[in-house]
């Protein structure tokens, strides 16, 4: 990333990161342990390893041989760093997927636990597709829900919204300029409302309209 940055091919703030199967296990990890990417398009992935206790991939152990070793490669397990690295997650699922690595359920749970956190996801099912999208209209439908995620949340140049903890942090932390800034605009108000009233009261002596207080 950082050479094709450097060459000038690509924006930083605008780079999101995608794949399917076990490309979607990676887009998940990848936004939970770096911010490299603006928003991320995960597709019919495994995102809880303990849902497949005997073996995934390469591993042979099983989840009670290795508990560790599933429980720090399932993209479940980091749903809190996903939602506080506000990188919007888009999942795509087929609702009859039967390969037994990513049943339905790995989606539904993911998305459940990255909401919970208060991360931005969405999650799409695709009906009677499998692990593979046939149907031409599930197919069309899953190009539109990427295309509208990257305008959203990518070519916009969408920001993450602060949190309370982070307005917090911004607001105590303003430097003097700020401060200066700020006492000098209330200057600024203070001095506008008493010329308000100034030609208000004189107005009101002209015409008899009342005593002045100012």
């Amino acid at each position: 990333m950082n050479a094709v940055v450097e060459r000038g091919v690509v924006d930083p703030e605008k780079i999101a990161v995608g794949g399917h199967s076990y490309g979607g296990f990676m887009t998940a990890h990848l936004l939970a342990h770096t911010k490299l990417f603006k928003a991320g398009l995960a597709r019919s992935g495994a995102y809880n390893r303990t849902l497949t206790p005997f073996g995934f991939q390469g591993e042979e152990r099983t989840f009670w041989e290795a508990t560790p070793t599933y429980i720090r490669l399932s993209p479940f397990a980091h749903a809190k760093k996903i939602a506080e690295n506000k990188r919007p997650l888009l999942l795509i699922h087929g609702e009859n997927d039967e390969n037994s690595g990513t049943h339905p359920m790995q989606s539904e749970r993911l998305y459940n636990a990255v909401k919970g956190m208060g991360g931005i996801i969405r999650l799409v099912k695709l009906p009677f597709e499998r692990h593979g999208y046939r149907a031409r209209q599930s197919i069309m439908h899953a190009l539109y829900e990427q295309d509208m995620w990257l305008q959203t949340y990518v070519e916009s140049g969408w920001t993450p919204p602060e949190t309370e903890q982070e307005k917090k942090a911004r607001v105590g932390g303003g430097s003097s300029g700020d401060g200066e800034k700020d006492g000098q605009e209330e200057a600024n108000l203070t001095t506008k409302v008493t010329m308000f009233m100034v030609i208000v009261g004189m107005y009101a002596l002209k015409f008899g309209l009342g005593k002045s207080t100012v």
